[in-house]
């Protein structure tokens, strides 16, 4: 079976479950990137915060963050101008930069500086050298320093590539722990162990307490509410495994596939390469077949040292989905859609959503607004709930399989993961049914075929 959790928690586990009733001036549910950066926002300002996790700290997407800092991983810039303007497509750029300033000071404060590293970003493009340079001449028009450069080195192949200048790699989970040190001498209030299975505007419930709070923030990767918002007919899981490989060729800085197949940095005497492995719950060649097939020869060879797989969130028009769940719910905050970019979009939520909660202004903040509006989004997510559709009905061909506790979609069993998966909306389960990841609350009964 493949590992969930590629960074080591020795010391970590050490929250108590949720019981009883309490009261906070904010709840923040689920104990991931995004939420342990809200949560420090929050206490910053002053106010009184509770983080429920459902398991650990950081077990989900956190654990296996490449760590991997860059203001874009894979060419949308010059997409998002021709489709949302570009004042829109600037102000998001913006937003990323100032993200990505938030979180160098924070490095700069801390002791280990969370193995910080300086290093230059390539997205490469494999088969059309021309869309390089108009990717690079739209994130220069916000303000990036995108250079192309026909001298760059890349370790995998490509038609060209350009770099984005002074980006950076980190170590996660330096920087996760330094995240919840800083908030908990503030005052926030951590509980693991506790599953949130019902959520009402103003409370959070698991299976042994109950939280109250004027201001609730939904982290959890992919939204547990599916009414209102329908974040469950915009949003799609795609699958991503981090492989550590040992004794790796030496290069320089970081590489990403233009189309969002890859990524590749340096990590101790070796690399972490990134490969995305299609919709959760549809038939995709597994990860290390993928590797010794696409990738291995250009890599040295290099051994893969493990196989750490999980599911990644990414919203119809690529932009994340962070503000208000709802017109209807201003209290309720979701934060989701990240693409496979945690680290800033993590960062960015953290700001946006303090800012709100606080009565304050954010000048991008109509940029990721769940309820975004405009043609090329609606035909988006209209193109999305067709794709979820299609998955839904294909389900219903797996006469024997068990059904999500979600929505009630008939699961798909992989035999190589040994993980049962969703084809609808990306819940997935081990193979004796225990939930590993949202937007599903409940395990699932599995029935053995005699």
């Amino acid at each position: 079976m493949r590992n969930h959790e590629f960074w080591v928690k020795e010391d970590w586990g050490l929250y108590p479950p949720l019981r009883g009733p309490h009261k906070a001036d904010v709840v923040v549910v689920g104990g991931g990137l995004t939420g342990m950066t809200t949560a420090l926002w929050l206490c910053k300002a002053g106010l009184r915060v509770i983080l429920l996790e459902a398991e650990t700290l950081a077990c989900g997407a956190t654990a296996r963050c490449a760590g991997m800092l860059s203001l874009t991983n894979r060419m949308m810039q010059e997409k998002l101008e021709k489709q949302r303007g570009v004042e829109t497509a600037g102000a998001f750029l913006r937003s990323q930069m100032t993200s990505f300033g938030a979180i160098r000071s924070l490095a700069e404060e801390a002791e280990d500086g969370f193995d910080w590293q300086d290093a230059d970003a390539g997205i490469v493009a494999v088969s059309r050298r021309k869309d390089i340079s108009g990717e690079a001449a739209a994130l220069r028009r916000a303000g990036a320093a995108a250079d192309e450069d026909s001298t760059i080195r890349t370790p995998l192949p490509g038609a060209g590539a350009f770099s984005l200048r002074n980006m950076a790699t980190l170590h996660p989970i330096k920087y996760f722990r330094y995240l919840t040190q800083a908030a908990t001498k503030l005052g926030l209030r951590i509980f693991e162990h506790s599953r949130v299975m019902a959520l009402e505007t103003n409370l959070a419930q698991t299976r042994q307490g109950i939280v109250t709070a004027p201001y609730i923030v939904i982290a959890t990767g992919y939204p547990i509410i599916n009414v209102p918002g329908w974040y469950f007919i915009r949003l799609q899981q795609r699958r991503r495994t981090l492989i550590p490989l040992a004794g790796a060729p030496a290069f320089e800085g970081m590489y990403f596939d233009a189309t969002g197949r890859y990524g590749l940095r340096r990590w101790q005497d070796g690399m972490l390469l990134q490969l995305d492995g299609g919709v959760v719950g549809t038939a995709r060649e597994d990860a290390l077949t993928q590797y010794d097939r696409h990738y291995a020869s250009y890599l040295g060879n290099a051994q893969a040292a493990g196989v750490y797989e999980g599911a990644e969130t990414f919203s119809a028009d690529g932009l994340p989905y962070i503000g208000a769940y709802s017109h209807k719910t201003p209290n309720v905050f979701v934060a989701t859609g990240y693409g496979g970019n945690g680290l800033l979009g993590s960062m960015t939520a953290a700001r946006l959503i303090s800012a709100r909660v606080l009565g304050l202004t954010e000048d991008s903040a109509y940029v990721f607004s769940g309820q975004r509006t405009g043609n090329s989004v609606l035909l988006s997510e209209c193109a999305a709930a067709a794709a979820i559709a299609g998955q839904y009905i294909g389900s219903m061909t797996h006469l024997f399989a068990p059904r999500c506790p979600h929505m009630g979609c008939k699961l798909t069993y992989s035999r190589e993961r040994r993980l049962w998966e969703c084809p609808c909306h990306g819940s997935r389960f081990d193979d004796i049914g225990h939930l590993i990841n949202a937007p599903a609350v409940e395990d699932v009964l599995i029935r053995r075929r005699r």
